[in-house]
């Protein structure tokens, strides 16, 4: 039997959303299937029980690191002084391409 990937995000105020996180990476959330995610810091103050998604945040790390595990490619990134660069897994990607940026998003 298939396995039917389920997630939703929803956008129910400004800069405010609540994800469903799909069954097969529920483990790499330690559990947690719901999240309440702020994109901005007057939003996260206003909505105590969401996490303020930044550099650094847990949720963002965890996308990110998901994300080197299992895409194939980098279309935009950012060099900046205060941002570590990390290098995807080689064993889980087939193309890798990296490109030095002088902090401007490029594709």
């Amino acid at each position: 039997m298939s396995r039917i990937s389920r997630y939703a995000v929803e956008f129910t105020a400004y800069n405010y959303a609540e994800v469903l996180i799909p069954d097969e990476f529920i483990d790499h959330f330690d559990g947690e299937n719901y999240y309440k995610l702020a994109f901005d810091f007057d939003v996260a103050i206003q909505h105590e029980e969401a996490e303020f998604v930044t550099y650094g945040s847990y949720f963002l790390d965890k996308v990110i690191d998901l994300a080197s595990q299992r895409g194939l490619t980098c279309k935009r990134h950012i060099v900046d002084s205060d941002v570590e660069l990390r290098k995807p897994a080689a064993e889980n990607c087939q193309q890798n391409h990296f490109q030095k940026l002088s902090g401007n998003f490029h594709d």
